[in-house]
């Protein structure tokens, strides 16, 4: 495959891209020519263009993901729509339960974490942007997490609202299950002000 080809090229800057999301940290050039199995010299090109596009940020010599790809993350319809309608109830359920609340909306086989409203003692180890696989299971040790759908596919939304406490705890999903319908409800008819 030629270096110039519009295919090739893509596929080398979706592979920077996705190696870069998975690190908040960033890196440098020459781990992330390693992490991606791309060639220094073609990681280093791509990287230059992409930072004076503002897709990408330097800071020295550590590379992250810049401001663009946020603002074009932004731009997507369903999740923002999702967003909107949500945030009010997810920040009632934090204070009713105590419990960190989650968004999240498929994307094929996953699951992509669109929101989170913290609860006092926040789960560090999840960000807006992890996926998780939809059906995941979670037999370990670990927070409790109660889940329910929010679907609404005459909107393209099949998304789930989350209940995350500490340690193993028995939890009353009422008001959970209550939040998802409202949700579903504001989405229905686009408007979100009385969902609080």
């Amino acid at each position: 495959m030629a270096v110039d080809d519009p295919v090739g090229v893509l596929d080398r800057i979706t592979v920077i891209f996705e190696v870069l999301g998975e690190d908040d940290r960033g890196m440098g050039v020459s781990e992330l020519a390693q992490r991606t199995g791309l060639p220094k010299s073609t990681v280093s090109r791509l990287v230059s263009g992409l930072v004076d596009r503002r897709y990408l940020e330097r800071d020295g010599s550590t590379i992250r993901l810049g401001v663009r790809l946020f603002e074009l993350g932004q731009l997507a319809e369903a999740p923002q729509r999702l967003r909107r309608a949500a945030l009010p109830m997810m920040s009632a359920l934090r204070t009713e339960t105590g419990a960190t609340v989650e968004l999240a909306i498929r994307d094929g086989a996953d699951m992509v974490l669109i929101a989170m409203v913290r609860d006092r003692a926040p789960d560090v180890s999840r960000r807006i942007g992890d996926r998780t696989p939809a059906l995941e299971r979670r037999d370990t040790p670990g927070p409790s997490r109660v889940t329910r759908p929010v679907r609404v596919f005459s909107a393209g939304i099949d998304a789930a609202i989350t209940l995350v406490f500490p340690g193993d705890v028995d939890v009353n999903a009422a008001p959970l299950e209550a939040a998802a319908r409202a949700i579903e409800r504001g989405l229905e008819c686009g408007d979100y002000s009385g969902l609080t």
